[in-house]
């Protein structure tokens, strides 16, 4: 409250007490609670943030003032990166002032590590928690951190050192309607039973899709301060983080073809376009010579990818006086983004067996069921109907040295 009190311009903040109060994830869960403050998720946790309503890209991301790395490739900046664990404080600055880097039209973020001298004596914490994410089938995960943070030589030297491991598992279950609906006159001879009159709509295909998603993050922060004197201090600290993402996804579909027989429908007509609650259609059997059966459409993919950041900073401040105060701060940062799997970044493959005899979709329930017709696959049966792999590298570096008086 004070530092909110004291702070030039509207600022708020949070320090790692009012953090620890709530089961965070990352920081970006943390930040949350300020008024104005949003954000958006990524496999049900935090990711980037909003402020009063401007794009992430529109905010400017900073650590101990320092502007660091992004492994985002523009501008906005993953706070799913950081764990809440290993920070003493946030401040978001809503206004602009002449202490500030310019550039955050949203806000302003700073990010304050643990500083040791701060908080004299000899402090271990360690903690171990398990989540149970309810979609994933898999059990609980953990997340492990450790602090240790002691001071030396009549509190003059001061190191700190910091651990947070955590695991996040999750899964998806999706059914989805694609390529939109196609809209047909009701009066047309092969309307699958369709109402008289009118128009009625069908859709073009039918799609599931399966997602299961693994994360894992680790980071590390070292802090060495030295105050020689009551009106000198210098300040090392190195942070660093390691996050990994692994998707892998299967889909099955069913594309309609609307032919000119074997149709049939069961029609819900309250509204100004009929819609099917049950809708079927038969093709030629295996073995016809006339016409072939259809494809039964089925993909795989996988998206690996690894995020690193490493952020090392220098600060030397010297309390001249009552009046003046002497800084300079120097700082290295970079961040990463590249594949973590022989595959690339992305990958995925689609094929299709033209065994499908007959599909059925069926709306009269939560989730459209679908069943299909067909003989048994065989490998000499598939045939790719199409294939793509991606490979993204994305890397940041910052120099910045400041002088300060």
């Amino acid at each position: 409250m004070d530092q909110k009190r004291d702070a030039a311009g509207i600022q708020d903040v949070i320090t790692s007490e009012d953090i620890g109060k709530f089961p965070d994830t990352n920081l970006a869960e943390s930040l949350q609670r300020i008024p104005g403050v949003s954000i958006n998720r990524e496999g049900g946790e935090g990711a980037k943030v909003t402020v009063r309503g401007l794009d992430a890209s529109y905010n400017l991301v900073t650590q101990n003032g320092r502007t660091i790395a992004k492994t985002t490739g523009d501008r906005s900046f993953n706070f799913a990166d950081l764990a809440a664990e290993l920070v003493a404080g946030v401040a978001v600055s809503k206004t602009s002032n002449a202490t500030l880097d310019s550039g955050g039209m949203g806000a302003t973020i700073d990010v304050r590590s643990i500083r040791p001298l701060n908080s004299p004596g000899q402090k271990a914490v360690v903690s171990i928690k398990a989540i149970d994410d309810t979609s994933w089938a898999g059990g609980t995960t953990p997340e492990v951190f450790g602090l240790y943070a002691n001071t030396f030589a009549d509190d003059t030297i001061g190191v700190s050192v910091a651990v947070d491991y955590q695991k996040r598992e999750d899964s998806l279950a999706r059914a989805m309607i694609d390529n939109g609906w196609r809209t047909f006159d009701g009066t047309t001879s092969s309307a699958a039973n369709s109402p008289a009159g009118g128009i009625y709509s069908l859709p073009q295909s039918a799609r599931y899709k399966f997602q299961e998603t693994e994360r894992e993050r680790v980071n590390g922060q070292l802090v060495l301060q030295w105050a020689p004197t009551d009106t000198i201090k210098a300040t090392l600290d190195y942070d660093t983080y390691e996050r990994t993402v692994h998707s892998d996804n299967k889909e099955v579909s069913s594309w309609f073809t609307f032919p000119t027989t074997g149709r049939s429908g069961v029609w819900d007509t309250s509204h100004g376009v009929s819609t099917p609650q049950i809708y079927s259609e038969t093709y030629k059997p295996i073995g016809d010579t006339t016409t072939a059966p259809n494809d039964l459409s089925m993909a795989g993919g996988l998206n690996y990818k690894k995020y690193t950041g490493n952020t090392v900073g220098l600060n030397l401040e010297w309390e001249v006086n009552d009046n003046l105060k002497l800084s300079f701060d120097a700082s290295h940062s970079e961040a990463n983004n590249k594949p973590d799997s022989k595959y690339g970044s992305e990958a995925n493959l689609s094929t299709a067996a033209f065994i499908r005899t007959s599909s059925s979709v069926a709306f009269n329930g939560d989730i459209f069921s679908v069943i299909n017709g067909a003989g048994d696959a065989t490998a000499a049966q598939m045939q790719i109907t199409g294939s793509g792999f991606n490979n993204i590298y994305d890397q940041s570096k910052v120099d910045q040295y400041k002088v300060k008086g």
